[in-house]
């Protein structure tokens, strides 16, 4: 057997309850019917209590359905069709009943009064039975007009039936009236068990339980029908079915007089309502700021507002009731009632023009019924100004040559002009809603926009020259101004930037400056601009208290070339020797042809003067390369004279001569040298030997650090290594950079013991990081041409991985290629003694030295360097991005890794990046920092 579980037992326990109501009132009526008198006691006694069970049930149930009739929501009358069968069924019983009661109460009728209460069960069960039949099986309309149609009927035959009173069945029943009165009271009381059915299943889902009484009061109907088939005048069963039908009555009002009271609460909540919502409405028409008036059918105002008469200076008491035209200075207008209209009209208001839009629309009764119009009016004036002042200003910005955009507070372009399109091929629908960076040409870093938008905020406005890009991607120069446009309050609502193409203007400025002051041959600075450039780096460094350096390079055998080989020759020979001298100096250095083959550099900002030395030792050398003219191979040589400010000359004349003397002087002491400047020597000398003796005392003091310079993995943007890079941190001059102290340190022997502590402290870092959790990074570390000769380098490596348990393969030696060429039979050895070990081979500046491909491939090396000298000019320079890919294509097929040095713009890391170079380091990711910077960036993952 299956169990039923608890919620299935409450469930059969509360139907069982709800089907159990009506018996117990019935056994409760039973009861009391025991106490009323029975046909032994007095007659006047039973008509009395017969009369007023009859009519006192008949009469709540007329009042209850009548009223509730009267009063009930029509809209909802038919969400529920019972209810209605209900009111039907009951006015139709009342009515009979009430009249068979009433009759009764005449003493006057000798004859037996008629049965009108078999028809009215019979009514009151067919009408309740209809309650089990779907809504939609009966009509609305029927529904609607159900209960005055059984009420009529009622009435008119109770009537009929009391004024022909031989036609009804008197007190004591004939056999032949009984047969048809019993199937009629059979077929009411079937009628009403099918509505206490109906009633008691649709109370299921009755959460306030009103459905309880309907259904009670209908199993009573049904019950007392019933009784009606066996009972006999004043008997137990008599008295019984009379109170059945008046506790049904009751029981059956109650509930729609609970409806009853349920509506008129609800017809008082909506008069309060009604009168709030008047009340709101009153306020917004006194507060509005618009003119708002209302006429009748005729025309005339039958009310206005309180912004209608304070506008047009008038009372109330002097608008309503009189037309428009009577009052106001308007022209007379067609009633136009059946429809709404919107038009503008021009009015005089105290002698001045005004312009008002008016919007019309009628208004109806509550037949639908045309009643008047409303009005509407708003003083358009100050609107239609600013839109005719708008429509001047758009019509001048379209006409204007100069570009200009709007744009809001967040930079979001909401308007442009024709010359904007002109100028940058962006229509309208493709610019607007697009911030300004769309056109970003990337010439400027974040620095210059920053900077921008800073004076833009503080002062309002910004104005200067600035690259951007065409929608064809060409890119231009303009001169831009941006001004801020503000709020009453302060607010910026809007920049607007107004721009001019330069492009052109700027490349005649370039044609023009170029044949003044460059040489048509090689491009660089001639006499005239050489002169000034000087002139203003005299007096900077004045100013700055900084020295400056003048170098004069001649040629030899530059009158030879041009004797046997001709001019062009000559010529070509010229230009490479000038790319050669740009190429080993700075950016911001100057190199200049004055006249034939002498040429001049300038040098600004330099820290320690003897590395002009290693630079013109540096030019020399590159100059001594061979050079290829006409399909030969020919050699020059040169001599340098250099002259330092302020020692050898406080203005350019002085400095210009100087070092001409100085380079006339190299020129006797033979091809191939250099001279400073003759008075000076014995003071750069003292320089040297103060420098090497600090340097020895900074060793003792432990002045010296490590910063290191990270390389970064193109492929993956981490952190692939990072070099160390020494520093010597001055007791009084500060950090001062290796450029200052290594030649003297080279030309010494404090570059072996520099180079050992520089080793170890670089493998004592790595087990720093390593313990602070941030992995193993392998380390390079620069060798000098000493350290590379000393007999103990090996013993020194083997010694600094020990003491710092550091693996031998995260450790790379890094050495330059003019060291290894020097001995390369020695070099070899010792370098398949250190890969031997595990450490690994990078050589530095790849490509400036006397590079061999045959001993390139015999030497363990692991990784090239591709100097900066290749890397500065790539993007621009077609030659240097034809070296460097052959480098890596070299590289590629040796199985060698590469790492590009001195990438220090965005457009040289995309390069490389297409160009297939695994790494790259410099100054675009990251200057050298201090362990604690690299740690920092270690723990950011990313660093391109």
């Amino acid at each position: 057997m299956s169990s039923v579980s608890a919620g299935q037992s409450d469930r059969l326990w509360g139907r069982g309850v709800q089907a159990a109501e009506g018996p117990v009132i019935v056994l409760l009526l039973f009861a009391v019917a025991f106490f009323l008198p029975d046909s032994g006691d007095g007659h006047r006694l039973h008509a009395s209590l017969h009369i007023f069970l009859l009519a006192g049930g008949a009469f709540a149930a007329l009042f209850s359905a009548l009223f509730w009739m009267l009063i009930r929501n029509e809209d909802e009358e038919g969400s529920d069709h019972r209810f209605i069968l209900l009111a039907s069924a009951l006015l139709g019983m009342g009515i009979l009943d009430g009249l068979d009661g009433f009759y009764r109460g005449y003493a006057v009728f000798s004859f037996p009064p008629p049965h009108l209460h078999v028809p009215a069960l019979f009514i009151g069960g067919v009408t309740l039975a209809l309650t089990g039949l779907p809504t939609g099986m009966l009509s609305r309309g029927l529904l609607k007009f159900l209960p005055w149609l059984i009420g009529c009927i009622c009435l008119v035959v109770g009537i009929l039936l009391l004024f022909f009173f031989g036609t009804v069945p008197a007190q004591e029943m004939s056999s032949s009236l009984r047969s048809i009165a019993r199937p009629l009271a059979f077929v009411g009381g079937i009628g009403f068990f099918v509505a206490w059915l109906v009633f008691l299943r649709t109370r299921q889902g009755d959460a306030s339980g009103e459905n309880r009484l309907p259904a009670n009061g209908s199993f009573l109907f049904a019950l007392a029908s019933f009784l009606s088939l066996f009972s006999s005048g004043w008997d137990l069963l008599w008295w019984f079915r009379h109170l059945l039908l008046f506790f049904a009555y009751l029981l059956c009002s109650f509930f729609l007089l609970s409806f009853c009271r349920d509506e008129v609460k609800k017809l008082r909540g909506n008069r309060e309502e009604l009168e709030t919502t008047k009340k709101k409405l009153a306020d917004i028409l006194a507060h509005s700021p618009a003119l708002i008036a209302l006429k009748d059918a005729g025309g005339r105002f039958v009310l206005t507002n309180r912004r209608f008469e304070k506008y047009f200076g008038l009372e109330q008491k002097d608008i309503i009731g009189r037309a428009e035209e009577d009052i106001l200075d308007i022209p007379p207008r067609a009633q136009h009632n059946e429809a709404e209209e919107e038009y503008e009209e021009t009015l005089c208001i105290n002698k001045e023009k005004r312009v008002l839009s008016t919007s019309r629309f009628p208004l109806t009764d509550f037949g639908q019924e045309n009643c008047g119009g409303g009005y509407i009016r708003t003083d358009s004036t100050d609107r239609k100004d600013l839109e005719y002042q708008l429509q001047l200003d758009q019509k001048i910005l379209e006409r204007a040559e100069e570009a200009i955009v709007v744009t809001d507070a967040y930079a979001t372009i909401i308007d442009i002009n024709k010359a904007y399109t002109r100028i940058t091929g962006y229509e309208p629908r493709e610019i607007i809603g697009e911030n300004p960076r769309i056109c970003k040409s990337g010439h400027h870093d974040q620095a210059f926009y920053k900077a921008m938008w800073k004076e833009l905020l503080e002062t309002g406005k910004w104005s200067g020259e600035i690259w951007d890009r065409r929608k064809n991607g060409e890119v231009y120069q303009k001169w831009l101004t941006i001004n801020a446009i503000y709020d009453n309050t302060g607010e910026t609502i809007n920049y607007i930037g107004i721009f001019t193409d330069i492009t052109e203007k700027r490349r005649v400025e370039r044609q023009l400056k170029k044949l003044l002051f460059y040489d048509s041959l090689t491009n660089l600075p001639n006499r005239t601009l050489f002169e000034e450039l000087l002139v203003q780096a005299v007096q900077n460094s004045q100013f700055h208290d900084e020295p400056l350096v003048l170098l004069c390079i001649d040629l030899h055998r530059f009158k030879d070339i041009n004797d046997t080989l001709g001019y062009k020759a000559g010529d070509e020979l010229l230009i490479q020797v000038s790319k050669r001298i740009r190429s080993c100096v700075r950016e911001t250095d100057t190199v200049s042809r004055l006249y034939g083959d002498e040429f001049m550099v300038l040098l600004s900002e330099i820290k320690l003067k003897e590395s002009i030395g290693h630079l013109a030792r540096h030019l020399l050398h590159v100059l001594q390369q061979p050079f290829h003219l006409a399909g030969e191979e020919v050699f020059i040589d040169a001599c340098i004279g250099i002259s330092v400010y302020p020692e050898d000359g406080e203005d350019a004349e002085h400095l210009v001569r100087n070092a001409n003397t100085a380079m006339n002087y190299a020129q006797k002491r033979g091809q191939g040298n250099y001279q400073y400047f003759r008075a000076h020597m014995n003071e750069n000398l003292q320089h040297r030997v103060t420098v090497e003796r600090e340097l020895r005392h900074a060793l003792e003091r432990e002045e010296f650090i490590l910063f290191y310079q990270p390389k970064c993995t193109l492929s993956t943007g981490r952190i692939a290594g990072v070099e160390a890079l020494m520093r010597w941190r001055h007791p009084t001059k500060g950090i001062i950079s290796p450029a200052e102290f290594i030649p003297v340190a080279e030309e010494s022997s404090l570059i072996l013991a520099l180079g050992e502590w520089g080793l170890r402290e670089a493998c004592r870092q790595v087990k720093v990081w390593r313990e602070q959790g941030l992995g193993v990074l392998p380390m390079a570390v620069n060798l000098s041409s000493k350290q590379f000769q000393d007999k103990q380098l090996l013993r020194l490596v083997i010694e600094a991985l020990d003491e710092n348990k550091m693996e031998p393969e995260a450790l790379e030696l890094e050495i330059t290629e003019s060291v290894l060429m020097e001995y390369p039979d020695v070099a070899a050895q010792l370098l398949k003694d250190i890969r031997g070990m595990g450490v690994r081979i990078a050589i530095d500046d790849f490509g400036t030295g006397y590079s061999s491909l045959a001993y390139l491939k015999s030497f363990p090396v692991n990784t090239l360097k591709i100097d900066q000298a290749f890397i500065t000019d790539i993007v621009r320079d077609n030659n240097d991005g034809a070296i460097v890919g052959s480098i890596l294509s070299m590289a590629k097929n040796l199985n060698l890794k590469v790492i590009a040095e001195g990438v220090e713009t965005k457009g040289q890391m995309e390069l490389l990046r297409k160009m297939g170079c695994e790494e790259i380091q410099g100054y675009y990711f990251s200057k050298p920092l201090p362990p604690e910077g690299i740690a920092e960036l270690l723990r950011k993952s990313e660093l391109c």
